[in-house]
């Protein structure tokens, strides 16, 4: 199971507070990205146009929300090997 995208935002929250990114909340889920995993294959353009993000903190966000995702993956994995 990913992790909801509140998540990712909520660590940026924690690490760069300045930044706000809690209120992105409402338009990444309104925008059909609840969970960390929605961010694969979208273009920087649409966290900028669509969503509302400054440039300068699309790879910030990206680069959390990856890292939410490989830890997600690798908890998957283990679940996997123990069922077997």
């Amino acid at each position: 199971m990913y992790p909801p995208i509140t998540e990712a935002l909520q660590d940026m929250d924690i690490t760069m507070p300045l930044l706000n990114m809690s209120q992105y909340e409402n338009m990444l889920i309104s925008h059909g990205v609840a969970y960390v995993n929605g961010i694969i294959g979208i273009s920087d353009d649409f966290f900028v146009d669509v969503i509302g993000m400054p440039v300068g903190v699309v790879h910030s966000f990206l680069a959390v929300a990856y890292r939410l995702i490989r830890r997600a993956r690798k908890g998957k994995a283990r679940e996997q090997s123990v069922e077997i």
